[in-house]
């Protein structure tokens, strides 16, 4: 799992570019949570041709709809996977307005959870673990489902203050989803 703001320091940057010889040479997947954040470059136009260049390097890409329109000219993740065909999924996340995504030739959408916000902080990052979490745990899970988890720990994170004290347990995300599943089928409030 990379990031493109390591990508800001030269000592950095020199990881990624190894970590990336060394995905390609033992013919490891890697993810990309572009978490695009100009404040930390000295010089932004010097992220333009390495962030381009990591992103034909991926087979996973996270991005929030704003750092879609400002690297790729689009939130479509299909149009996104087209674009970089080295991508095997693509999650495009809108905050309240959920997430579109494309795995392998599967498109669709799912909207947030709605839950009691106190703080967004840290919520991406939460959704970029359950994706992880669940592309480990259970790979051949159907994509719809791994979204879902993902967008559950999104939410859950939110309810906390804090980026970090704020993350969910596994049982909570799966007891979340349980009561979501409940209500949605009428047996809970």
């Amino acid at each position: 799992m990379l990031g493109t703001l390591a990508l800001a320091y030269p000592q950095s940057r020199e990881a990624v570019q190894r970590a990336v010889s060394l995905a390609q040479i033992y013919h490891l997947e890697i993810f990309l949570d572009l978490n695009w954040r100009p404040v930390f470059w000295s010089d932004p136009e010097l992220a333009c041709p390495l962030i381009a260049k990591l992103l034909t390097q991926v087979t996973w890409l996270k991005l929030t709809d704003e750092e879609a329109d400002i690297w790729l000219q689009t939130q479509d993740p299909q149009v996104i996977a087209q674009h970089l065909p080295n991508l095997r999924g693509v999650f495009v996340t809108a905050g309240a307005r959920g997430c579109s995504y494309w795995h392998e030739g599967q498109a669709g959408e799912f909207p947030a959870f709605v839950v009691d916000t106190v703080d967004t902080m840290g919520a991406g990052d939460g959704f970029t673990a359950g994706i992880l979490h669940q592309l480990c745990q259970v790979p051949s899970q159907p994509i719809a489902e791994i979204v879902r988890y993902a967008s559950a720990v999104g939410a859950l994170t939110t309810t906390q203050a804090g980026a970090m004290a704020s993350q969910p347990t596994g049982s909570e995300v799966a007891e979340f989803l349980q009561v979501r599943q409940l209500q949605n089928l009428g047996q809970l409030p």
